[in-house]
């Protein structure tokens, strides 16, 4: 969807994110994420900024522990609606964002990382839809870019007036340069606290070696 015009849309939360991979464990908190979401044209266009916060990671390797955190890089973006749904026709977005290389240096790969998304969405009716996503990201690993793709599906079903719940799949292949996909599912919710708060909630599980094995957030959106 698109921002309506003469409204601005802040969408805030907290992540943390487990793994154990290879001896290694490793807890990340980071927060406040956030997303300013401004209208240019109304119900077309709209520009993005946003940023997953401030990171705190700990690993423990067995041998011996190790903590970082820093800023996490700011992207900014438009998205465009190109279609309305019609009968069979999904209601189609184009996306296209950039990180600007402005975070920590132990965070972020502080680099131009470039990100094209086409986006669907697709209104079933009785109170469920389903939308998803298909991008390509010119990424970097330790200073080598390399051609990330990445896709998700996601079912969404609208219990009453105030919530609402969704499952999800999502890829990213290579998940890192000369590595494998990393493979996601996850699943939530959202509470419509006031007409203009929104409250959500999310868990959810690697699939595969270079996924991570957890991950949980919670969020608060306002419409301004």
């Amino acid at each position: 969807g698109i921002v309506q015009i003469g409204h601005v849309q802040l969408e805030t939360g907290y992540t943390f994110t487990y793994r154990d991979r290879d001896g290694v464990q490793t807890q990340t908190h980071n927060a406040p994420e956030l997303l300013l979401r401004v209208p240019l044209i109304n119900d077309r266009l709209e520009v993005q900024v946003g940023t997953s916060g401030y990171v705190w990671s700990s690993s423990d390797s067995g041998s011996g522990s190790e903590s970082v955190e820093g800023f996490s890089d700011m992207t900014v973006g438009l998205r465009l609606k190109i279609l309305d749904q019609d009968r069979w026709i999904p209601r189609l977005a184009i996306q296209g964002s950039t990180t600007v290389g402005l975070g920590s240096s132990d965070i972020s790969n502080r680099d131009l990382e470039p990100l094209v998304k086409l986006i669907w969405s697709y209104d079933l009716g009785d109170g469920w839809g389903i939308y998803g996503n298909l991008g390509a990201a010119y990424a970097t690993t330790a200073g080598q870019r390399f051609l990330q793709g990445q896709a998700g599906v996601c079912l969404t079903y609208t219990i009453n007036d105030k919530w609402s719940v969704f499952t999800e799949y999502y890829v990213f292949g290579p998940n890192a340069k000369g590595t494998d996909a990393a493979h996601y599912v996850d699943g939530g919710g959202a509470y419509l606290l006031t007409p203009r708060i929104q409250l959500d909630a999310r868990i959810g599980f690697g699939l595969s070696q270079q996924a991570n094995n957890f991950f949980t957030g919670v969020g608060i959106s306002f419409l301004f």
